[in-house]
C-alpha cells in the first residue's frame, strides 16, 4: 500500500488515487481560500510564486492533464506558501480531515465529463 505508519492503517482500504484526488481538491481549497482572503488575483500570487497562472488555476480546481488530480512538487507547494506568507504546512490537509466520499465521487465525475472530447 502507498501510505505508512497509522496514515497507512487508516486508509488502507482506500485506493490511493482515490484519496490523493480528494486530497489535492482540499490543497486547492487551502491555496484559494487564503488567496481570496487575501485579496490577490491567481496571476499574481502566481507572479509573487515564481509559476505559471495556469498552474496555480489547475491546482486549485484540482485538475491536471484533463482526467488526472493535481499533483504539485514539494517546491511549488513551498513557493505558493512564501508568496501567501504562510507555512508550506497551513496549505496541506490535516490528517484528522476526512473526505466525503459523495464529495470525491462527484469530483471524480466532474472531471471525467471535462475529459470528454468537445
Amino acid at each position: 500500500m502507498f501510505f505508512q505508519g497509522s496514515l497507512g492503517a487508516r486508509f488502507s482500504g482506500v485506493d490511493s488515487d482515490q484519496y490523493w484526488a480528494s486530497y489535492a481538491f482540499a490543497l486547492g481549497e487551502k491555496i484559494r481560500a487564503l488567496r481570496t482572503m487575501q485579496g490577490l488575483s491567481q496571476a499574481y500570487l502566481a507572479e509573487r510564486a515564481g509559476i505559471s497562472r495556469s498552474l496555480l488555476s489547475n491546482l486549485e480546481r484540482n485538475s491536471y492533464n484533463r482526467n488526472r488530480a493535481a499533483d504539485p512538487t514539494l517546491s511549488t507547494i513551498y513557493r505558493i506558501a512564501a508568496a501567501l506568507d504562510v507555512s508550506p504546512l497551513q496549505l496541506l490537509p490535516a490528517d484528522e480531515e476526512q473526505v466525503d466520499e459523495h464529495d470525491q465521487s462527484q469530483d471524480s465525475a466532474e472531471m471525467s465529463v471535462e475529459s470528454l472530447p468537445q
